[in-house]
């Protein structure tokens, strides 16, 4: 028989759907797959609506990927590094569509709260590559004097984590004061181990503390 219990109806939907999306190149089936969900789980939860934003993203439909990824912020818990996580990377996403509608005010909003909830919970790194994506977004808002004072506080925890952090930072803030173009549009994609954020991956990955990096 179907499955009933609306958590796990959801959940699996959700990777059905990443793996026809991602995988398969299938957005039409990821989006089938996700409404099929909300029928038979009688709602529409926040791990559909970010997931649906996820394939709406990857279509280029940036308004409608913003709209669902905005949905799901009240959703999500942020009080201990588990459930943290899982919202890190909505409000990752959420900020980096912010800031393909150039909308550079509201992702410099998000990305700061992002950085709140990681410190809040002791991701160190993940905080400081959220003020990095936040500064960036301050600096095309036309706020430089408070992007500058957030990059040189993320510059001195950089230096903390790694000298290879500190140098991408460095590059980074040498594209700013060139004007040059450095989003997410504009950034080729990378295959190192990088960050993939709205800067263009300036921050070195690393592992989070159940093992999955970010």
């Amino acid at each position: 028989g179907r499955l009933k219990v609306p958590a796990l109806v959801m959940c699996c939907a959700r990777g059905i759907a990443a793996i026809q999306d991602e995988y398969l190149n299938d957005a039409g089936a990821a989006l089938a797959t996700l409404a099929k969900a909300v029928e038979d789980a009688g709602t529409d939860g926040a791990l559909l609506r970010a997931q649906r934003g996820t394939v709406y993203s990857r279509q280029g439909r940036h308004q409608e990927a913003y709209d669902e990824w905005f949905s799901t912020l009240e959703d999500w818990k942020t009080d201990e590094p588990e459930s943290a996580q899982r919202s890190l990377f909505t409000f990752s996403k959420y900020g980096s569509a912010a800031t393909r509608l150039s909308r550079w005010e509201e992702a410099a909003r998000i990305f700061l709260k992002g950085r709140q909830i990681a410190a809040g919970v002791y991701l160190e790194a993940e905080a400081t590559a959220f003020g990095v994506d936040a500064a960036h977004a301050l600096w095309r808002a036309g706020k430089r004097r408070d992007a500058l004072a957030l990059f040189r506080d993320c510059l001195r925890e950089m230096e903390k984590h790694s000298a290879r952090a500190s140098h991408l930072v460095f590059t980074c803030f040498g594209k700013w004061l060139s004007k040059s173009s450095i989003g997410v549009r504009s950034m080729p994609e990378r295959r190192d181990k990088s960050i993939r954020s709205p800067m263009g991956g300036c921050v070195p990955k690393r592992k989070m503390r159940n093992g999955t990096t970010w």
